[in-house]
């Protein structure tokens, strides 16, 4: 391996292996895999020509060379990001952001989250659609900063935060015979079970779920939206079981359903803010920070203002 093969990314993980010589914690704090981080050891050791971490011993430490390396890799890992932030454009701005929501994103907390890019980039460009079109768009360096429920583990080189996750809910038409909460699951067994078109987690989630009753899906319903999976479901028409993001996108139909949450949260989202190591990573951070923010400040309170089992299903890390 030559010396010029040497990359930042590398050298930021040998710098956080060093905090305390555990691989293992490196990999969870920088959101990689621990292969990830061996391999990046490894290409370090290849490029010096000598062991940096001594793995006889217990627990693991610098060998002379890993603390030689530290030594002059720490003030250069600082200088080049000094140097990011200097030749920024707009002492700060961002020239172009192309920002990827997913879909329960764009429709609850994209004005907020578009709001706070345009404070810091001069053009802001928002993609939306299925979770695996924004991976691809992702990978293909067309989108900069994505949130999506999918944290890309199998991708290295990445920043990533997740920022919360949801709750499924069992979603039952509000007007069904009987009182309580069995006579309302009962009706569950002897109505169509509403799921999405197409491929997407959440239609698989749906029915993985459905999967798992004691009793057989009388049978399945295929829908294109969210809302119109609420409206026939407030019709009596069938049942469901998706997260707050979905239901919010039916909520005018909400008065008329009746939402419980499944006993041990058996399935749940998450949405993870993303980018690549780099240019965008420190405003993806920022962004994630913001995104709590515009949770706790506008989301909540309005699913709560809704129904209030909607926030209770939120939950933050």
């Amino acid at each position: 391996m030559h010396r010029s093969s040497l990359d930042l990314q590398t050298l930021r993980i040998f710098l956080e292996i060093s905090r305390d010589c555990n691989m293992s914690r490196a990999a969870v704090s920088l959101g990689l895999t621990q292969s990830a981080v061996s391999q990046a050891v490894h290409r370090l050791e290849a490029a010096v020509g000598a062991e940096l971490l001594d793995r006889h011993s217990r627990p693991l430490s610098l060998t002379v060379y890993g603390r030689n390396l530290i030594q002059y890799a720490a003030p250069l890992v600082a200088d080049l990001d000094g140097l990011i932030g200097a030749i920024r454009p707009g002492a700060g701005r961002y020239p172009l952001v192309t920002a990827g929501y997913s879909e329960s994103v764009s429709a609850t907390s994209a004005p907020w989250l578009t709001s706070y890019l345009e404070t810091r980039s001069d053009k802001v460009v928002v993609q939306t659609g299925m979770t695996a079109e924004l991976i691809e768009a992702f990978l293909n360096d067309d989108i900069d900063i994505l949130i999506v429920p999918d944290p890309l583990l199998d991708t290295d080189g990445l920043w990533r935060q997740k920022v919360y996750e949801e709750e499924f809910l069992l979603v039952l038409p509000g007007n069904e015979e009987g009182e309580g909460e069995e006579a309302r699951r009962r009706a569950a067994s002897r109505l169509p079970v509403l799921i999405y078109n197409g491929q997407s987690a959440d239609r698989e989630m749906i029915l993985k779920f459905t999967d798992s009753l004691p009793f057989p899906a009388f049978e399945r319903y295929a829908v294109e939206s969210s809302r119109t999976m609420m409206g026939l479901a407030s019709l009596g028409e069938g049942w469901t079981v998706v997260p707050p993001g979905n239901i919010w996108q039916g909520r005018d139909y909400v008065p008329e359903l009746w939402l419980h949450r499944i006993p041990g949260a058996p399935i749940v989202r998450p949405q993870y803010v993303i980018a690549k190591e780099g240019i965008y990573s420190r405003l993806a951070e920022d962004l994630a920070s913001q995104f709590t923010e515009i949770l706790e400040k506008e989301i909540r309170p309005r699913f709560s203002a809704l129904n209030p089992i909607l926030s209770d299903a939120i939950r933050q890390p």
